[in-house]
């Protein structure tokens, strides 16, 4: 049985608040509440190679590099989550 995905093709902090824990605050909240309560087991990403700290956030947040899941052109590298609670994948 495959589990729901879900993802977040972009979202954007403004850099005055960037280093207040902003983002991450976001993407807890879209595992935690969102896509959790919608039961989805797995969240992807995609950024663009301008964005190291889009990079650097996702693999923070305990995403791996996963290969590519579409063809936007803007898109050059692709992260993924697997989500533990409803909907996830066990075993």
């Amino acid at each position: 049985m495959s589990a729901l995905t879900g993802g977040c093709s972009s979202f954007s902090v403004r850099t005055s608040v960037a280093h207040d824990g902003l983002p991450q605050q976001a993407v807890h909240v879209l595992d935690e509440v969102i896509a959790r309560g919608h039961g989805f087991g797995n969240l992807r990403f995609e950024t663009d190679k301008s964005m190291p700290e889009a990079q650097s956030l996702y693999r923070n947040l305990g995403t791996e590099g996963v290969p590519a899941f579409n063809d936007v052109p803007t898109a050059h590298h692709w992260f993924g989550k697997r989500i533990a609670g409803p909907g996830a994948l066990h075993g």
